[in-house]
């Protein structure tokens, strides 16, 4: 009898040590599940606001662009428009008095027609030089010097705007401006609204127009 109750003793503790350990097993399970369920919510908002976070920059970009576009139609619409060259108005007697310096190189009198530096242009509507009024006058004897003569001057407003057909050529066939022509030469003065000349086109290459 006492055989079997010492015998019986240790297969109750171990039953009993063996359910408080199932029982804690169960437990510690129970909370690892809830922090692991806890922890894969928290990173799935974190990956949520990533999202989120990327999609609103992609908004601030389109914003950006639509202001981009918004100013260069601002620019397109505030663009100055054109300013033409003002009109001169000459009398016979000084145009009379231009065309016979052209036709006898006689070029002393143009000098009271200049107005300090003149602006050189020869066969190119870019700048060539810039010389004074004395070297100015000067210069138009020497590159005319073999054209024929008389010179047709001054020629018409509608006869300049057949050399005015290139854009850059505009600005020397102006009504500032006062065209002759000679055999294969033209040359065309342009005045301020003092009638002082400001800048001379020479030209012995009519294909350039």
């Amino acid at each position: 009898m006492d055989e079997q109750n010492s015998t019986g003793k240790p297969s109750v503790v171990l039953k009993t040590v063996i359910a408080i350990l199932a029982i804690g097993a169960c437990v510690l399970g129970f909370f690892v599940y809830q922090e692991l369920k806890t922890e894969n919510k928290s990173f799935k908002d974190m990956i949520l606001d990533i999202t989120k976070g990327g999609k609103k920059e992609e908004v601030v970009e389109e914003d950006e662009v639509v202001e981009i576009v918004t100013d260069n139609t601002d620019e397109e619409e505030t663009k100055t428009p054109e300013v033409k060259a003002p009109s001169i108005s000459f009398t016979k007697d000084e145009i009379e008095n231009i065309k016979a310096i052209l036709d006898t190189l006689n070029t002393q009198p143009l000098l009271g027609y200049m107005d300090g530096d003149v602006m050189m242009y020869y066969d190119s509507a870019e700048l060539s030089e810039t010389l004074n009024s004395t070297k100015a006058t000067l210069k138009l004897g020497e590159y005319f010097a073999k054209a024929k003569t008389p010179w047709t001057f001054p020629l018409t407003e509608e006869q300049k705007a057949e050399y005015a057909s290139k854009s850059e050529f505009k600005k020397f066939f102006g009504g500032d401006c006062l065209t002759g022509i000679s055999n294969n030469y033209l040359v065309s003065l342009c005045f301020n609204e003092s009638k002082k000349i400001t800048k001379m086109l020479f030209s012995n290459d009519m294909s350039i127009y």
